[in-house]
């Protein structure tokens, strides 16, 4: 563990860094309980992600994640991937597809058009949380 070659290392901060250990360990705790808490009522809901790159956090949360795109995300999307992507939004099985920012949105565009289904960029997302979590990483590491 980290800690303890830190303090193999320097044991004359042994409490700081035991001390660090334990903020650190709690903040972890605290915020996977507030994402999972915030995911909970959209946790049966299907959506496709761009690329295959979210599988821990999926697998933690329990999310129903029902494809992807493409699996290498410097690869484009096949016409066969896009249009089984397009029956799955049509069919009503996914309610949001989540993109970033790189992607050409003109495929997520051609894809979404003329359904329901929101779409959401998850790089946006992603910095609206971690703007939450900077004070709580501050604490971690004094």
């Amino acid at each position: 563990m980290i800690t303890d070659k830190l303090v193999s290392l320097d044991p004359e901060h042994k409490a700081q860094y035991e001390a660090n250990l334990i903020a650190f360990t709690q903040a972890v705790k605290s915020a996977t309980a507030e994402i999972s808490a915030s995911l909970k009522p959209v946790a049966d809901h299907g959506y496709f992600v761009f690329h295959d790159g979210y599988g821990y956090f999926e697998e933690a949360f329990q999310l129903n994640k029902l494809g992807h795109f493409t699996v290498e995300p410097d690869r484009r999307p096949g016409a066969k991937t896009l249009i089984n992507i397009r029956a799955s939004l049509k069919d009503a099985q996914a309610q949001c597809v989540f993109s970033e920012p790189q992607f050409t949105p003109a495929v997520v565009n051609s894809v979404v058009r003329g359904t329901d289904v929101k779409w959401v960029c998850w790089i946006r997302w992603q910095q609206t949380f971690l703007k939450g979590q900077m004070a709580t990483r501050s604490t971690c590491v004094s």
